[in-house]
């Protein structure tokens, strides 16, 4: 690796501090996005409880704990502790068969069961289930509170217990509807699935969920005069308003809101079936979670997740002996909480203390939220879970995950989570089975490492499964550091998904800390699907083919060669070259690169089509965008972020004006730490460019410049010649600064 490089990623690893010093370093910053986070954590955390059988307030108190206390102790720094979507059917179903209080003894149980799982290091086992039996699960689930919500979103209160009961149940609910609670409902889900459409920057930073509070619910709620129990006629059929039905029912006082746990019946084999559901439902999610935010981390802070686990195993007894529901880390919350610019674990604190106050305070403006658009958010929730991106996003990834993604499903929703977990991993060996996977290697993986001053040489010798990797993982994570790493995956017959993305994983992180990781072998396979992760397998007298380029390919392949740049058109996942930018946090994989450099001592340019991932859930928004990276240019560069302004920023203080240039201030929002660096940067000859040439967005950290255009699509071949044109310009003003 380069020492330009190596030093950048010194420069990238000097994280935010913990504890009180980063409380005093980040307290503005993680006190405006805790405020985000509570704006969308207190609407779903009502609507939660509502659909798990809990008070209404119990949700909230399960977020106050998370963020208050476990926050504290927790061993992931950014991710968001509170009541989950996912958790809905286990609680339901427990309060329907167990009772409430009875619910309360299950949770403090599987919470202690949770701190022995992180006080025995198990957080590792949670690379053990395969992403699509994960999301099989997920997606039932979605089926599940789909099933339920739909029925309050018209103002009905459904019979059936069962999912598929409740789905055959709506047309009786329909021709049963109260008209008021269901325009409330329809309209709030209307604006739902409309607000992801609309592209105007200023409406998209708002949460959904605040927006549907302040045009929908409480205008109409008032208008309605829900808060008073009343009936009225509608085309001549009467209708009746219960506020203690229609709206949030809260107790007078937060002392009133705690209820103790019955312990009487913990032992019984219902209560034995939670808690093994809980215990390991709660485990799984949030560790992924905690995965996934790690991922988004822009600065690539790895948690600890056996101490994650055990901390939330404990917020879990808090819950259960307060009356709450139970915890995760959660995954929706805590992306927004990284995208609204969180660096410590004081964010999630914030956000907790944000609704304790409002709680204490405002319980008067919570009773007039009315529950059907409580459960239009859960709808949502519901529909993205399941939806037919989701079916698409796994088909992707190959044919056979598809099918154990539909199995897990399936039994999921005609048996319970536990089975359906099961009966997912079950499967999934006995297809590898079948696909040629020989049972003695199911659970044994054979290697061989050779080892010398700066090269350490790995060869696989059977097949890589998600009952084996762990295996691998611990072997390439005890692995010294800064050391060129050769990982032969030649006589590896068979490598599955989940494999592929722990190997692709880990030549990201490595390469991230100043390694070097080479992958080979995988010519000889064949790749079920064109997805880079894949399952991998070597077929007999397979003829390995010449990669054979798209004519999109070849025309850029044409345009590198014309400037002298080296063509690189594979998949690569060596990105701690973009760590420290916002683009960064997200990156997938790149491929079609284009590297020039002029000659030594001139900056190289790295032209590349990024696949990234919009968020941090299973349904987030996958695009491809065309970037510009340029390393190594020698002059001291402040830092800084160059885009498009839009309303929202025209409300904010930190945007860097040039009163001289009002075409260039009205067109861009320009900030950074340094604003006398920056304004002795952005000279007239600056301005002026970047007035006629406003396409791009530009980053600058740590010296180095990434450029792209604001949109989500690649851009055609002309349009990377005019990115390269643009590129050179801008790199001969600086020169002529550098200069001056």
């Amino acid at each position: 690796m380069e020492n330009a490089e190596i030093n950048r990623m010194k420069k990238i690893q000097k994280v935010p501090a913990d504890g009180l010093r980063g409380l005093r370093e980040n307290f503005f910053s993680d006190l405006n996005a805790s405020f985000l986070v509570f704006l969308i954590a207190l609407p779903l955390s009502l609507g939660i409880s509502q659909a798990s059988s809990f008070p209404a307030v119990a949700g909230v108190f399960t977020a106050i704990i998370g963020g208050i206390i476990v926050s504290l102790v927790s061993g992931s720094r950014i991710t968001i502790k509170g009541p989950a979507a996912g958790l809905i059917s286990i609680a339901l179903a427990s309060v329907m068969e167990l009772g409430y209080e009875k619910t309360l003894a299950v949770v403090v149980v599987s919470g202690a069961l949770q701190v022995l799982f992180g006080l025995l290091r198990l957080g590792r086992f949670a690379d053990f289930f395969p992403s699509a039996v994960v999301h099989g699960m997920m997606a039932a689930i979605g089926v599940m509170i789909l099933a339920k919500q739909a029925h309050y979103v018209l103002g009905v209160a459904p019979h059936s217990k069962s999912p598929i009961e409740s789905l055959k149940e709506i047309p009786e609910s329909i021709r049963n509807l109260n008209p008021q609670t269901t325009i409330i409902g329809v309209l709030s889900l209307i604006l739902l699935f409309i607000l992801p459409l609309i592209k105007n920057p200023a409406i998209r930073k708002i949460p959904a969920s605040l927006l549907l509070l302040v045009l929908i619910a409480f205008p109409l709620s008032f208008y309605f005069e829900l808060d008073k129990a009343h009936e009225y006629i509608f085309l001549g059929k009467k209708y009746f308003i219960d506020p203690h039905k229609d709206l949030v029912d809260l107790p007078d006082t937060l002392i009133a809101a705690i209820h103790f746990p019955d312990f009487s019946a913990v032992l019984s084999g219902a209560s034995i079936k939670y808690i093994i559901m809980f215990a390991l439902i709660v485990s799984i999610e949030s560790l992924l979670t905690v995965k996934a935010i790690d991922f988004l981390d822009p600065y690539k802070r790895e948690s600890n997740a056996d101490k994650d686990l055990w901390a939330v195993g404990l917020g879990n007894m808090l819950c259960g002996f307060l009356g709450a529901l139970p915890m995760i880390s959660e995954v929706v919350r805590s992306s927004a909480n990284v995208n609204a610019g969180a660096k410590t674990r004081w964010a999630n604190f914030f956000h907790g203390v944000f609704l304790l106050i409002f709680v204490a305070f405002f319980t008067d403006l919570l009773h007039h939220i009315p529950i059907a658009a409580l459960a239009a958010i859960l709808v949502y929730t519901g529909y993205r879970l399941t939806s037919f991106k989701e079916f698409k996003h796994v088909y992707e990834t190959g044919w056979e995950q598809l099918l154990i993604f539909v199995v897990t499903m399936i039994t999921t929703l005609f048996t319970n989570l536990l089975a359906g977990v099961f009966v997912g991993l079950l499967f999934k060996s006995v297809l590898q089975l079948l696909l040629g996977v020989s049972w003695k290697n199911l659970f044994k993986l054979r290697y061989q490492i050779t080892e010398t001053n700066e090269k350490i040489r790995i060869e696989v010798l059977s097949e890589i499964l998600f009952t084996n990797v762990l295996t691998l993982k611990k072997l390439l994570n005890s692995l010294p550091l800064g050391k060129s790493v050769e990982l032969d995956l030649q006589k590896a017959s068979f490598i599955d998904h989940s494999s592929m993305d722990k190997i692709r994983t880990f030549e990201r992180n490595y390469s991230s800390k100043g390694g070097s990781v080479e992958i080979e072998g995988l010519y000889s396979h064949v790749a079920f699907a064109s997805h880079p992760l894949a399952t991998h397998k070597i077929f007999p007298n397979h003829v390995v083919l010449e990669k054979v380029l798209n004519e999109r390919q070849k025309s850029l392949q044409q345009f590198a060669q014309s400037i002298g740049a080296i063509f690189k058109p594979d998949n690569a996942f060596d990105l701690y070259k973009y760590d420290g930018f916002l683009l960064g946090k997200r990156l997938l994989f790149r491929n079609n690169q284009m590297i020039f450099q002029e000659n030594p001592e001139s900056p190289k340019m790295i032209i590349s089509e990024i696949h990234l991932l919009e968020g941090a859930q299973p349904t987030s928004k996958r695009y491809v965008t065309t970037t510009m990276l340029v390393m190594g240019i020698k002059h001291d560069l402040p830092d800084f972020e160059l885009r498009k302004e839009d309303q929202l920023d025209r409300l904010k203080q930190y945007n860097i004006d040039f009163g001289d240039y009002p075409v260039f201030s009205s067109k861009y929002m320009l900030k950074g730490n340094d604003e006398e660096k920056i304004r002795a940067l952005f000279n007239r000859d600056l301005i002026q460019f970047l007035e006629k040439n406003d396409k791009y967005l530009i980053e600058c950290r740590h010296g180095d410049l990434l450029i792209h255009a604001d949109k989500d699509s690649v851009m055609s071949v002309e349009e990377v010649k005019e990115l390269f044109e643009f590129t050179k310009t801008l790199l001969a003003i600086f020169s002529v600064e550098a200069i001056a």
